[in-house]
This record gives C-alpha cells, sequence and structure tokens, in this order.
C-alpha cells in the first residue's frame, strides 16, 4: 500500500501533521485503540507496531477483517468501526498517529505543495483499499476451505512476485482470516500438500504449480 506521507519530506510532514491537529498516540499490546478514541471519525496511521482489525460475532467467534503494519492506515470512512462488533488490538506495542478526517474536509488547511500531495496519497489509498476489500471479498466468496486457502494462497503469490512467501499470519489468526474453522483448515493443508500442489514449513508456503 502506497504511503500517506509518499513524496513528503520528514519537516514538511511534521509541518502537516501540526497544520491537520493530529495527535500521536501509544498503545501496549494486546490493548483496544477504539477504547480510548473519543472521536468516531479519525483517520488513524500506523507509525510503528502492528494492529488487527478484528469482528467477534454472537457466538464469540473472531474473524480478522484487516491486518496492519507501519504505514498503514485505517479509518471508520472505510470500515464498520463504529458497529460494537467491531474492534482494533494493538498486536504489538504501537505509535498511531490520528488525524481528523471532518478537518481534512473542512477546507481550513493552508493549501501547501505537500497538502495537495497528502490529498492525492489519500486518495489513492482510498483506491488500494476498496481494491483489496474485493479481493478479500473474492477469497470469502469460494465455497469450500480448498477454494478459499488456494485463492489467498494465489494472491499472496502474486502480491510477493514469488512462489515461495511468508504468511502473514499464524494458523489460527490464518482460519480466523478466511472465517474457516482451523481443524477442517489444516486437514485441507494437508491434502494440498499430499496432492502437491504446496508446500510447507512453518509459516512458509511454496505453491508447485
Amino acid at each position: 500500500m502506497a504511503s500517506i506521507f509518499k513524496n513528503i519530506g520528514v519537516k514538511e510532514k511534521w509541518k502537516l501533521l501540526k497544520e491537520l491537529e493530529a495527535t500521536r498516540l501509544y498503545f501496549s499490546k494486546n490493548t483496544s485503540l477504539l477504547r480510548r478514541i473519543s472521536k468516531a471519525n479519525l483517520i488513524g496511521v500506523l507509525d510503528s507496531g502492528s494492529v488487527q482489525i478484528i469482528r467477534t460475532d454472537y457466538n464469540g467467534n473472531i474473524i480478522i477483517i484487516s491486518d496492519l503494519k507501519e504505514g498503514d492506515i485505517f479509518s471508520t470512512k472505510f470500515s464498520l468501526l463504529d458497529n460494537v462488533e467491531y474492534d482494533i488490538i494493538a498486536k504489538e506495542d504501537s505509535k498511531i498517529i490520528f488525524i481528523d478526517y471532518d478537518y481534512i474536509l473542512s477546507g481550513n488547511q493552508k493549501k501547501s505543495s505537500y497538502y495537495q500531495k497528502f490529498l492525492i496519497n489519500l486518495i489513492e489509498i482510498m483506491g488500494e483499499l476498496v481494491y483489496a476489500q474485493n479481493k478479500r471479498i473474492n477469497v470469502l466468496t469460494r465455497k469450500t476451505t480448498r477454494e478459499k486457502l488456494l485463492e489467498y494462497f494465489y494472491n499472496e503469490s502474486r502480491k510477493k512476485f514469488t512462489k515461495t512467501f511468508i504468511l502473514n499470519f499464524n494458523y489460527t489468526e490464518l482460519a480466523e482470516y478466511l472465517s474457516i474453522d482451523r481443524s477442517a483448515m489444516m486437514r485441507e493443508i494437508k491434502r494440498l500438500k499430499d496432492d502437491k500442489i504446496i508446500e510447507t514449513s512453518g509459516k512458509r508456503i511454496r505453491l508447485l504449480n
């Protein structure tokens, strides 16, 4: 994903954040971000660490909506974070820059060159988020566990331009991300290995065809 600060120098970045009246907060591992955010209409930029957007349904089942790393962004404008089933959890100690989305729309900012670059980057990222969401829907709408796994593996292979890649998740998280039973998923991974379609070593996956 493109950086929201692409083509913006370090000094310009801090001037921009000051103009946007941004705040920078620290979250320790396994804490909820939403419990510390009083205003819902914010854009969060992951300055360091990693977080996950999760949904917990009425049966207590967890589904990983997004897995975010340094430089990624999230917002109630792009996710259903105002729904009580959703939360954002810091997977490790993380620092996040929060920008008021309403302030961006207000038009009260100085029309500096770096602010224009910021807007261009934001629009580009929004397009990427829509594309990624469509790819996710394409995975989740596959009918079988095998089809979901293969679609996800092929997407990762194409994204990383290699047939060998490291999973972003452990296997429990992968099952949650694909919204499938972990035991059924592990059985299907074994079948894929037996059928010589993939090789695995821990979180390392290699596509064989």
